[in-house]
C-alpha cells in the first residue's frame, strides 16, 4: 500500500509520499540554494518509516544531508547549501504506543504522514 501525505485537518487532498518527495526534489532550490528543511509529523509504524527513509534516499540522493557527512547540529546554512534536511517527528515514540493506539480517523491511520 502507498504511504499517503496529508495535512492535518486542512481541506487538501492526500498525495503519495514518493510524489511529494519528487516535488521537493524538483522545486527545492528554484528560488535559493540555501538548505531546505522538511519536517515530517510521522504517524506511520516503524516498518513504513523505514520504507519512507529508503524513498527519501533513492529520490533525493546526494541532495539529502546526512549526519555521516555533516554535524547537522552545528553546520552553517552556507555549509548546507543545496541540501535537504529531513526532521522526523514520530507521533508515537514507543512501540507500545503504536500497537495500543486506536486509529479512529483518516489522519491517524497507519500509513499516513502529516506534513
Amino acid at each position: 500500500p502507498r504511504i499517503l501525505v496529508t495535512h492535518g485537518f486542512a481541506f487538501v487532498s492526500a498525495i503519495d509520499f514518493q510524489d511529494a518527495v519528487m516535488v521537493i526534489k524538483e522545486n527545492a532550490f528554484v528560488a535559493s540554494d540555501y538548505p531546505v528543511i522538511v519536517t515530517l509529523e510521522n504517524h506511520c509504524k516503524m516498518e513504513r518509516q523505514e520504507e519512507m527513509a529508503k524513498h527519501l534516499s533513492a529520490i533525493l540522493g546526494p541532495l539529502l544531508a546526512s549526519p555521516a557527512d555533516y554535524d547537522l547540529a552545528t553546520a552553517s546554512p552556507e555549509a548546507l547549501r543545496g541540501k535537504v534536511l529531513v526532521i522526523n517527528e514520530p507521533k508515537f515514540r514507543r512501540k507500545a504506543d503504536v500497537d495500543d493506539r486506536k486509529f479512529t480517523d483518516e489522519v491517524n491511520k497507519p500509513g499516513t504522514l502529516n506534513v
